[in-house]
């Protein structure tokens, strides 16, 4: 939502944390365009179903452990 993702590290004072800005575009507009890409061009897409798949495993089971 805040389109930057943050980078926690140990350092010599203790926690910090890096702030990386992402591009500003519409996550969901670029998806589309990649699948339509994919149908005229018959490549693969840049995130396979089973990827997605793997991702989301992974964000709920950071969920639940939180």
């Amino acid at each position: 939502q805040a389109q930057e993702v943050r980078r926690y590290f140990k350092d010599a004072t203790g926690i910090a944390f890096d702030v990386i800005k992402a591009e500003s575009r519409e996550p969901l507009k670029e998806e589309l365009k990649d699948f339509v890409s994919c149908l005229q061009s018959r490549a693969c897409p840049m995130v396979s179903g089973k990827e997605g798949m793997q991702a989301l495993e992974i964000v709920l089971k950071i969920n639940e452990m939180i």
